[in-house]
């Protein structure tokens, strides 16, 4: 296998009678961001489930995968009733306050840190959630659609702002937008449409 990159090969998965994801081979290169695509139950989440280890494959191999593994999913998954700077220390106890503060101000966020996050709006907790993703300690970053529900120039902002800290790690996102990939400068990889 070649040093460099992940290896997806013949991978299949199926729950019950619905074939998500059959006899799939792709590889992405590490330390890079890539993009994957595809319509609507091509498996993409499935396939990051899979890479997580939270979903088995029915078969096939994954190779090269890095840990620790950090995974933005497509529901915030923000404790509530916390602090914006709590839900972040949560994931990233190293982190001091400072630090999450300027991360923060990035995404306009600077005047949040003792929120508590259910008084955000949801493209708020969308960019508190992508912080947490990216300050939290990893060697590969998944993250599904991390920029939903953002308007076309937050989202931008956010792709800049993870751009400028991806710090040499793979970075595999899920995204239903080609622009993100365009943002991003990140190779695309699609799934085929289910059958």
């Amino acid at each position: 296998m070649e040093e460099n990159k992940i290896k997806i090969t013949d991978l299949s998965k199926a729950f019950g009678e619905k074939q998500v994801l059959s006899h799939l081979s792709l590889s992405f290169e590490k330390g890079k961001i890539s993009c994957l695509m595809g319509a609507s139950g091509s498996g993409k989440t499935t396939l990051l489930r899979i890479l997580l280890g939270l979903e088995e494959a029915d078969g096939g191999t994954l190779e090269g995968i890095e840990k620790p593994i950090v995974c933005l999913f497509q529901e915030d998954r923000l404790f509530e009733d916390f602090s914006v700077l709590t839900n972040i220390r949560a994931a990233s106890p190293k982190a001091s306050p400072q630090e999450i503060l300027l991360h923060l101000t990035e995404l306009e966020l600077g005047e949040e840190l003792k929120r508590p996050v259910r008084k955000l709006s949801g493209g708020m907790k969308r960019r508190v959630a992508l912080i947490r993703a990216v300050l939290a300690p990893s060697e590969t970053l998944l993250l599904d659609e991390p920029f939903k529900g953002l308007d076309e120039e937050m989202a931008k902002k956010a792709a800049d702002y993870l751009l400028r800290h991806q710090n040499g790690r793979t970075v595999l996102l899920v995204t239903h937008e080609k622009k993100d990939a365009e943002r991003l400068g990140a190779k695309t990889l699609y799934l085929p449409s289910p059958a």
